[in-house]
This record gives C-alpha cells, structure tokens and sequence, in this order.
C-alpha cells in the first residue's frame, strides 16, 4: 500500500478501495531425484527461531545434485505468500499515513501469516531448503 502512496495516490482512496493486498515470491524446490538428508549449521537454525529438536521431527533435505537438476540440487519452483486482509483497523492506519512496518505488525497480530512463516512451512515439508526460505524472505 505504501507503494500506492508513494505513486501519489491519496490514503483515503486506498483504504476506501483495497480489499487485500497480495506479496508473492518463487522458491526452488528439492529436486526429488537426488534429495538427501541435510544437516543445518546451529547459527541457520537461530536466524529462523527452530530449536534442533524440531529440527529433528523435520528431518530437512538437500538435493546433492544430478543430470535431472543440472547438478543445482533444485527442480522446479513454487511460492510463498503473504495475503494481508484490509479490515477497518488496517484501514484506519493507512488513512493515518502509518508506515508500513506498523501496518504489517498490526495484521501479524490479527493473525496474518507472513511470507516468511509460510516459506517456512514449506521447509519443514520437505518441498524446499531453509537456505532458499533466507533467500526470498526476510524473518522479522
């Protein structure tokens, strides 16, 4: 919405208008072919807030790299999001000009998922590497 804003549309149109705001990024996916179990340095595990015990009921995987993946140890994409509803509390801090970490925070706390929970997500089920989660995120 922000970008709305700097774009020069007038707050009060945005909030009178905007329903939902969608945010979208492409994770590479374990190449099945040559998926393996992989090992996870302590440091990763702090950065994303995973304790090694649940790192242990995830066992995480890697692709090691073959011809099916031209040697990357990736095949294939899929997406992560963030879908932000436009509520009247959401509304009335966009007609106050709020930034947008203050609107992003108030959404985590009427339970939005972030994109980063829900890359996240698809770590722990096997369809990509916490390394691509880091890559297309930003875990506040």
């Amino acid at each position: 919405m922000t970008r709305l804003m700097d774009m020069g549309v007038e707050p009060f149109l945005i909030a009178s208008s905007v329903v939902c705001v969608g945010a979208q990024r492409l994770l590479r996916k374990i190449c099945p072919s040559c998926r393996v179990p992989a090992t996870i340095p302590e440091e990763v595990l702090l950065r994303c807030k995973l304790s090694k015990s649940e790192l242990d009921r995830i066992a995480p995987f890697r692709g090691k790299g073959c011809i099916k993946c031209n040697m990357t140890g990736y095949f294939g994409r899929t997406g992560a999001s963030e879908v932000l509803l436009v509520d009247p509390d959401i509304r009335e801090l966009v007609i106050q000009k709020k930034s947008s970490n203050v609107i992003h925070q108030l959404a985590v706390e009427k339970g939005m998922e972030t994109l980063f929970e829900n890359a996240l997500g698809l770590f722990k089920s096997g369809v990509t590497t916490l390394e691509e989660v880091l890559r297309v995120s930003s875990q506040e």
